[in-house]
């Protein structure tokens, strides 16, 4: 674990900490994978008596999002009504809601915002496309485009993969062609795997592969 387990030596080391601590060691867990510990550690936090603050909450947000743990989500989820304004954690209860399958609860969540971001629409965006529900993602980039913040590179993954998963190869193709135009974003190898996905879902080989053969996708598959 390198610097993350000399921090936790240390730190396993001291007499008493504080929370500044406590959340520096686990912010270091979550955030380099190490899921189990980060929550093991936040167990241990509330047994010491030290109350949680946002960047606790966002920490074990994002541990219970790479562990798919959804119950133990829910339960922070109702420790951060008193920053319930806050916008990284609601991102970040968006995030873990989307990643574990729980739609409407991410749906509930995103509708109660009372500040969203690219970030914010960008996770609904995709994580309504990554479960199926590709028109409805498609649905919110036309909100988001009409009342919300520009597109940006995620935002653009997750629309075209709805598209790609719809079926939708001329509006994929429109999307992807609008990007540079539209919002100054440089196609990167996650779009134009997308496009060349949704033609081969759409039986378009040979389009597939001349797309494929084309100078910017090799040069994006390099990169």
């Amino acid at each position: 674990m390198g610097r993350i387990g000399e921090r936790f030596r240390v730190f396993s080391e001291m007499v008493t900490g504080d929370l500044v601590v406590w959340n520096s060691i686990i912010g270091g867990f979550a955030q380099n994978g190490n899921c189990d510990e980060a929550l093991d550690l936040f167990k241990r936090m509330k047994r010491a008596g030290f109350p949680a603050n946002q960047a606790t909450l966002t920490s074990v947000l994002r541990a219970c999002t790479g562990l798919v743990l959804l119950e133990f989500g829910r339960q922070v989820h109702a420790h951060v009504i008193k920053f319930e304004r806050d916008l990284i954690i609601n991102n970040a209860i968006l995030d873990m809601y989307c990643k574990c399958g729980s739609l409407e609860d991410a749906e509930f969540a995103f509708k109660r915002m009372s500040e969203r971001d690219v970030i914010s629409w960008s996770t609904m965006i995709t994580g309504l496309a990554q479960n199926g529900r590709s028109i409805e993602a498609l649905d919110m980039f036309e909100s988001m485009k009409a009342s919300g913040p520009t597109p940006n590179y995620i935002t653009m993954v997750g629309v075209l993969f709805a598209c790609s998963h719809a079926g939708l190869v001329d509006d994929g193709w429109c999307h992807f062609q609008s990007m540079k135009r539209l919002y100054g974003i440089d196609p990167g190898r996650e779009h134009y795997g997308c496009i060349v996905d949704l033609l081969g879902r759409a039986g378009k080989l040979s389009l597939m592969k001349q797309f494929s053969s084309s100078k910017k996708w090799k040069v994006n598959q390099m990169l």
